[in-house]
């Protein structure tokens, strides 16, 4: 009868390279600070990680998991979109990666790795991030990451449920149901042609005849790729709308790859309007979450030119869980764990309200976010009065206030 655990991971696929799986490295990242590489912490953080959920399991018996993407870097399944049948991995030939060191991602990053006690045999609940789509292009095999849903191959041991880009799936526990609304928010990457060729979908690192139009997805790169994105993107606000209107459940979380301050103004009037209680992300190669009980504050306070505030989305809660190990923390780590760079989120769910545990690579509960309900779901919760907070002259939250029912506890510094 509980509590109810559900374990959080993103952004946590390494490279298999000379027959070692490792965290591919993106030191530049690391905002002003030397671009050092910690042994051996850098080197073996999807372990580290990995090594704490297997530790944890046992005591909060996660019932899934939900995984917010980038299953592996940099250019997800390596081979290419468009196969006849999806579920049949590397079935194009592979892509020049794949040919050069031919390693079965799927059993050697995900199957031979999430193994153990209270982990075995758990479902991971999926979306595909930017880098599941090829990272720089989008000709990669992202079908293949849908079509593992259905593989048949010995290795697979079932756990892998990514149906769709976009699903809904509702939990029922004994005296409670949830919503989840999982969705593809790649669109913030699907950029014009020209525009950050390092991080853009569309950019000209496709080839020019690349088309995924068999497969579902873009007929072709730059303006045609980018509406493609867009259109998804218009498609998915409309559903989840729709799904939400309908909804009989206590519980509405959307999960998704992309942190809600991208497109926040799109999040700013689908949270009320959908009553989403939480949005759940990865993208940001670190941890980070917060709640309509924090005080305000910068989301990069480490960042003198940015000015975005954390509380844009209250009353729903936010949480980024990209330090799942695939790739090089933005800040550089501590050995012991004591950082908020590689972890995973625990997730506790009871009728009254939800709890997200921050757990870092070395095991530490790094901060407790609590949320309560700030919508009644038709009627189906008792509500939290949220009081309004004291604003300045640029309109943001100058104190928080402290008569909320529900506390957040430990460090609130964002990264």
């Amino acid at each position: 009868d509980g509590p109810h655990h559900v374990f959080i991971l993103g952004d946590w696929g390494g490279l298999v390279k000379d027959g070692q799986l490792t965290a591919v490295s993106h030191l530049n990242h690391r905002w002003n600070q030397s671009y050092q590489f910690i042994w051996p912490t850098d080197q073996e953080c999807q372990f580290r990680v990995r090594d704490q959920m297997v530790a944890r399991a046992p005591a909060s018996k996660p019932a899934y998991v939900l995984n917010v993407g980038d299953n592996f870097y940099w250019g997800g399944v390596y081979d290419y979109c468009g196969e006849a049948d999806f579920s049949v991995l590397y079935g194009n030939g592979g892509s020049e990666e794949y040919k050069k060191e031919p390693a079965n991602q799927f059993k050697q990053i995900f199957e031979d790795i999430y193994n153990g006690p209270g982990l075995d045999g758990l479902t991971w609940l999926g979306v595909l991030g930017n880098h599941d789509w090829g990272g720089w292009r989008f000709d990669m095999a992202w079908d293949q990451a849908i079509g593992y849903t259905w593989n048949k191959d010995d290795f697979n041991k079932g756990r892998w449920l990514t149906p769709a880009l976009y699903y809904s799936v509702t939990v029922h526990y004994p005296t409670f149901t949830v919503d989840y609304y999982f969705m593809d928010t790649n669109v913030w990457d699907a950029l014009p042609y020209g525009e950050r060729p390092p991080h853009n979908i569309c950019g000209p690192h496709t080839p020019s005849a690349a088309t995924c139009k068999g497969a579902g997805g873009p007929p072709a790169r730059a303006d045609a790729c980018k509406e493609w994105f867009e259109d998804l993107w218009e498609e998915q606000k409309g559903w989840v709308r729709k799904l939400a209107a309908k909804s009989k459940a206590h519980w509405r979380i959307a999960v998704t790859h992309f942190p809600p301050y991208w497109g926040k103004h799109d999040w700013a009037s689908l949270a009320p309007e959908c009553e989403l209680d939480a949005v759940i992300t990865g993208h940001r190669h670190s941890q980070n979450m917060h709640g309509p009980v924090d005080k305000p504050g910068r989301i990069w306070p480490e960042d003198s030119t940015n000015f975005e505030m954390n509380d844009f989305l209250d009353p729903t809660a936010w949480a980024v869980c990209g330090g799942g190990g695939g790739i090089t923390s933005e800040h550089v780590p501590d050995t012991a764990g004591n950082d908020d760079q590689y972890g995973f989120i625990d997730m506790t769910l009871s009728k009254e309200k939800l709890t997200f545990a921050m757990i870092s690579h070395g095991g530490q509960v790094r901060r407790t976010l609590e949320q309560g309900h700030y919508y009644s779901h038709n009627g189906l919760n008792e509500v939290i009065e949220q009081k309004k907070h004291e604003k300045d002259s640029k309109g943001h939250k100058k104190k928080a206030d402290d008569d909320h029912t529900h506390k957040s506890h430990g460090d609130s510094k964002a990264d």
